[in-house]
C-alpha cells in the first residue's frame, strides 16, 4: 500500500511537471502582441524608461514607439493610422479625437515649461555664450545678433507656446516678438532643437525644461534656464488609449494591456520617472514653477 502511494505521488509530481512544463513552452512560443505607442518627442526618455518596466511585467507585450510633434501624430491618427496609445503635449489634439470617439478622454500624465537651451559654445565664435540663466534668457533671446529656433506652432504645442510666450514677452519690449522671429529658425518640434543644439547647428532654442534636465542627466553639454515666470506657461501632456478604429482591431486582450501601460505611467512609480526626468508630476495641480537648472 504503501509502494502504491509512493507510485502515485511520484505520477502526480511528474504530470506536475510536465503541465507546468507546458505551460512555459506555450508562454514563449506565443507570439506577442505589440502595443503600438504615439508620442510626443519631448517625453521620448521617461517613457522608454516605464516602457522597460512594462514589458518586464507583461512578457506577451512588446511596445513600438513612435516619437514626433503631437499635432503630426494627430493628422496621422485622423487619416487612418491608429496608435493604441497616445501621449501629447496638451489636449488639444487629444480633445478632438475623443469627440470623435476614436479614443478615450485623456488624463494627465505630468507638467512642464518652457526654457531657453544654448550649447556649451556658441556656434562660429571663440567664445562660450555664457551661461545662461533666468535672469538673462529674455537678454539673450533679444539680443541684436541673437538667433533662436522654435518649434512650428501649427505641428507642435510647444511651437504654439513659443508664440504665447513671444507675445508676452512683446508687451513688456515693444517690436520684440517680430525683431526675434526675423531671424528665428522653424523646425519641427523641440527634440529637433536639442539635436541642432547638440550638433552645433543653433545658437540657441525654446525647448521643454525637461529635456534639459534629460540631457544633462544623460552628460550631454548643453546649458538651460526657465523661462521667467511672467512670459512662461505650464504644458500639460496627457495620455489616452484607443477606443475603436475601423482599421485596427482592438481586442479584450489587447485593450487590457493599452489600459495597463496607461495606469503605469500614470502610477506612483511612472510618476516617480518622469519626475526623475524633469517633470512635474500630475498631482502637483498648482502653479508649480521648476528650478532644475
Amino acid at each position: 500500500m504503501k509502494k502504491s502511494c509512493l507510485s502515485i505521488m511520484s505520477a502526480l509530481s511528474v504530470c506536475t511537471c510536465l503541465a507546468v512544463g507546458a505551460q512555459a513552452a506555450n508562454a514563449s512560443t506565443r507570439p506577442h502582441i505589440t502595443i503600438r505607442v504615439f508620442a510626443s518627442d519631448a517625453i521620448e526618455q521617461p517613457l522608454r524608461e516605464i516602457g522597460y518596466v512594462f514589458e518586464k511585467e507583461h512578457p506577451n507585450a512588446r511596445l513600438h514607439y513612435e516619437f514626433t510633434a503631437s499635432g503630426i501624430f494627430y493628422t496621422a491618427i485622423v487619416q487612418g493610422v491608429p496608435p493604441d496609445v497616445y501621449i501629447s503635449a496638451g489636449n488639444k489634439y487629444q480633445n478632438k479625437l475623443s469627440g470623435s470617439s476614436s479614443i478615450n478622454l485623456a488624463s494627465t500624465v505630468g507638467y512642464d515649461y518652457l526654457a531657453l537651451a544654448t550649447p556649451c559654445y556658441n556656434p562660429g565664435q571663440d567664445a562660450p555664450i555664457g551661461r545662461v540663466t533666468e535672469s538673462n534668457a529674455v537678454r539673450l533671446m533679444t539680443g541684436n545678433n541673437a538667433q533662436l529656433t522654435i518649434a512650428n506652432p501649427e505641428l507642435s504645442p510647444a511651437g504654439s507656446h513659443t508664440m504665447k510666450m513671444l507675445s508676452a514677452i512683446n508687451s513688456s519690449y515693444p517690436g520684440a516678438k517680430r525683431s526675434i522671429l526675423m531671424r528665428a529658425q522653424t523646425v519641427t518640434s523641440p527634440a529637433q532643437i536639442v539635436s541642432r543644439l547638440q550638433a552645433g547647428k543653433a545658437q540657441m532654442g525654446i525647448v521643454y525644461a525637461s529635456q534639459i534636465a534629460g540631457q544633462t542627466r544623460a552628460g550631454a553639454c548643453i546649458n538651460g534656464a526657465v523661462i521667467p515666470r511672467k512670459f512662461n506657461s505650464r504644458v500639460e501632456f496627457t495620455i489616452s488609449v484607443l477606443k475603436k478604429s475601423k482599421f485596427h482591431f482592438v481586442g479584450p486582450e489587447r485593450k487590457k494591456l493599452d489600459h495597463d501601460f496607461r495606469d503605469l505611467v500614470l502610477s506612483e512609480r511612472g510618476q516617480k520617472i518622469l519626475k526623475k526626468w524633469g517633470f512635474v508630476s500630475a498631482k502637483d495641480r498648482g502653479s508649480v514653477f521648476p528650478g532644475i537648472f
